[in-house]
């Protein structure tokens, strides 16, 4: 028995032995780390500190820390979703057959004089036909005339005696209105030239003009049969006849003003 506890005493012993040198050495390094270190450093003897190495910088700031893995996160995925294919709606338009366009060149303007030349040449044809009885190829010579000069009393004038030969006479008072509203009558004697060796043919035209007046009386042909006495310079017959278009139409200014020209005539004589 006393064998077995001196045994258990040597086993203690030589366990708590490492314990008891540790802790003289604890003591000793706080003496050093203590006064004593601190009267070494005031007199300059004091062991230079090791100074801990640097630490690597890297580009990556968690060089050198524990960072936790990253945890992966499933990312939802994204569903295609066909959109609606655009059909444009095309409407039916019925056919319609369009009529062709014809581009005409415009006829370009005749200068007024080269207009005053071709109508003293259509004037010298027209003349001729005129005077061979050709009555009807004249009329459409002075058709082209009046349409060269519209404004020229002469051509509506030697058109009128042309329709008057033929016995047209609402054609021929026409004629002799447009006359007299832009000019003047020619004379006896010019009515004559232009007959020629037909002059005896007036005479004879204008006694069928009074005849059929006479039987059937009209604005038309009392205004032509004013127009002839004009000519012929018999104004009392003129003043008569036009007195006749003005008790059919009363306020026809024409007829008003050439009144008043008849009246000044017979008063100068």
């Amino acid at each position: 028995m006393k064998q077995f506890v001196l045994s258990i005493v040597a086993v203690l012993t030589v366990a708590t032995m490492p314990v008891a040198n540790q802790t003289a050495e604890a003591q000793l390094l706080n003496l050093r780390e203590g006064p004593v270190r601190s009267a070494i450093s005031s007199v300059g003897l004091a062991r230079p500190t090791q100074q801990k190495p640097p630490t690597r910088q890297s580009f990556c700031p968690s060089y050198g820390r524990q960072v936790p893995p990253t945890q992966y996160v499933p990312q939802p995925q994204l569903q295609y979703v066909p959109q609606p294919q655009y059909v444009p709606q095309v409407q039916a338009v019925p056919y319609v057959q369009s009529t062709p366009v014809v581009y005409s060149t415009p006829t370009p303007a005749t200068p007024v004089s080269a207009s005053k030349s071709r109508a003293k040449q259509l004037a010298a044809i027209a003349k001729q036909q005129f005077r061979s009885k050709e009555y009807y190829k004249a009329k459409l010579t002075l058709d082209e005339i009046v349409k060269l000069a519209p404004n020229d009393s002469s051509g509506y004038q030697f058109r009128g005696l042309v329709v008057f030969s033929i016995g047209d006479f609402e054609a021929a008072a026409a004629d002799s209105y447009d006359t007299l509203r832009l000019g003047n009558t020619w004379t006896r004697n010019s009515v004559e030239n232009l007959y020629g060796s037909n002059s005896a043919d007036y005479a004879i035209q204008l006694s069928k003009l009074a005849e059929s007046v006479a039987q059937k009386p009209s604005m038309q042909g009392h205004f032509l049969l004013a127009y002839h006495h004009m000519v012929n310079e018999q104004f009392e017959d003129g003043k008569r006849e036009l007195q006749n278009v003005l008790k059919l139409e009363p306020e026809e200014p024409l007829t008003k003003k050439l009144m008043a020209v008849l009246n000044q005539r017979l008063a100068q004589k």
